[in-house]
């Protein structure tokens, strides 16, 4: 298996569904039981966010349900073997990853995490109180709750504003966002009251 030529999809039972496409056909679906073979071994809280092709490797994010932390599984694309693990990542609700620009990118509720290809933790860029996912583009949008934006974060981790207001109004509390398999953006807003504690 080639890294380029796998979808990858999550179960509820902590495995990771590999399709691989290589050759212009569906060939699989291969199982990747990361319950299994994770070390440290998977904590019965532990939960299985998301897996992401990165570079050669098959990575697996985990976040624990009552603590704030998570980590990433990483694994051979071509055996599917195990070759290690990040250290923790202080974030509780992690649910994005991704490579772009030659990063790693965990998107967490309260900060981005910044991974070089080998795992080994690069830089945290704080976020207010936001959520976010990866673009078409490979840039990450950012709901940012505290600051009632939302914003754009380059594959070199530049950040920008994106919107602030709609319709001539301002935006209001950013919830979530997320991207539809055309390739558009929904927001979910939680109020556009400015003192949200009115509500």
């Amino acid at each position: 298996l080639a890294s380029a030529q796998l979808h990858l999809g999550t179960r509820q039972d902590r495995k990771v569904q590999l399709i691989d496409v290589g050759a212009g056909y569906l060939r699989g679906p291969i199982l990747l039981d990361v319950a299994a073979t994770a070390s440290p071994p998977l904590d019965t809280q532990d939960g299985l966010t998301q897996a992401a092709a990165v570079g050669d490797e098959v990575w697996a994010l985990v976040s624990n349900a009552l603590q704030p932390e998570s980590r990433v599984y990483r694994y051979d694309a071509a055996s599917l073997s195990f070759v290690g693990s990040t250290g923790v990542l202080p974030a509780k609700g992690t649910h994005g990853l991704v490579e772009a620009g030659g990063r790693a990118w965990v998107v967490g509720r309260k900060s981005l995490f910044e991974l070089a290809l080998n795992g080994i933790l690069l830089n945290t860029h704080p976020v207010q109180g936001g959520a976010g996912i990866v673009a078409g583009s490979g840039d990450i949008l950012i709901s940012n709750f505290g600051t009632d934006v939302l914003e754009v974060m380059s594959r070199d981790g530049e950040t920008r504003l994106m919107y602030d207001a709609i319709d001539g109004k301002p935006i209001g509390k950013v919830n979530f966002v997320l991207r539809d398999s055309r390739d558009r953006i929904w927001l979910t807003i939680s109020t556009r009251t400015r003192n949200w504690m009115e509500t």
